[in-house]
């Protein structure tokens, strides 16, 4: 796909989204651009492949020398 956007925002509404549960709305749309302080940005996932390149090579360049920076690391890749 062309000019795919590195970012979006989900409208939700203006209402306090605290209280609102995501499964429950049907009509939800997007921007590139916030409108509402209620939007919910959202970043195309490859942005960060850059990233996490650079963290799994820090990490375990960690290994030996700062054993609490490489179980760190690790914390946060495990999560993608």
């Amino acid at each position: 796909m062309i000019n795919e956007p590195k970012k979006i925002y989900l409208q939700v509404g203006p209402e306090n989204n605290e209280e609102i549960d995501f499964k429950d709305l049907d009509e939800v749309t997007w921007s590139a651009d916030r409108v509402e302080e209620s939007d919910i940005k959202y970043i195309n996932e490859l942005e960060f492949i850059p990233l996490i390149d650079a963290l799994e090579s820090i990490k375990y360049k960690c290994f030996k020398k700062m054993p609490e920076v490489y179980m760190l690391i690790d914390q946060l890749l495990s999560k993608k």
